[in-house]
This record gives structure tokens, C-alpha cells and sequence, in this order.
């Protein structure tokens, strides 16, 4: 299976073109648990049917958000600042409607905080 999508992705110009629509299956994504995404005739006239849960999205990006985690921690070392700092979180960029990136910061920094 991997081989047959790595084919599709190297020699396919409508995977490419696709590929720019992904961006809308990842904001319904944030709003949805499951989300089904359909591509017509993507090889061989055959068709690409794919369905992800937000739960099995969030495992395949554990690393990634992990990345971000670290950064931010890396970011609070260097300033010299801990959690207990920080009062605000205001969140710029494409990352910001990702729910698991909002629930991971607020968990780091409002959790232990009374309101």
C-alpha cells in the first residue's frame, strides 16, 4: 500500500492539485471527529476514499505537537521564565485552530492556575 501511494504522490499532477485542498479537510477536522475525504479518479481512473478520526490525526502529529512543546519550553529556558509566568497565551498562524495544540498549551499553563 505504501508503495502504491508513494507512485501516486511522485507521478500523479491531480495528487499535487489535491494536495492544495488538504487544507480544508484539516479545518473540518477541527470541527468534526471524523471527516471523509474523497478524490476522484486519482490513478488509473480508480478512486481515493479515505475517512480520519480526529483521535488517529492526533497520533500521527503526537511528534509534531511534541516539537512545538519543546520549543515553547526551550523559548520559557531561555527568557528565564516558568509556567507560573505567564497569564496569556495568544496563539497567530495556521497551529491556532489545531484543538490538541490549545488543549496541550492550556494544560501547561492554566492548569494548576485558580480562576
Amino acid at each position: 500500500m505504501l508503495i502504491f501511494i508513494i507512485r501516486i504522490i511522485f507521478g500523479n499532477i491531480k495528487f499535487y492539485k489535491e494536495l492544495k485542498n488538504s487544507e480544508e479537510f484539516k479545518i473540518q477536522l477541527n470541527f468534526s471527529e471524523t471527516v471523509q475525504y474523497d478524490i476522484d479518479s486519482l490513478y488509473k481512473e480508480k478512486d481515493f476514499n479515505y475517512e480520519i478520526k480526529k483521535s488517529t490525526f492526533n497520533e500521527i502529529c503526537d511528534d509534531l505537537f511534541n516539537i512545538c512543546i519543546n520549543k515553547v519550553d526551550e523559548t520559557l529556558k531561555k527568557i528565564n521564565l516558568t509556567e507560573d509566568n505567564i497569564d496569556e497565551v495568544v496563539l497567530v498562524g495556521g497551529s491556532c485552530r489545531i484543538p490538541k495544540i490549545k488543549e496541550i498549551l492550556i494544560k501547561k499553563f492554566f492548569q494548576k492556575k485558580n480562576f
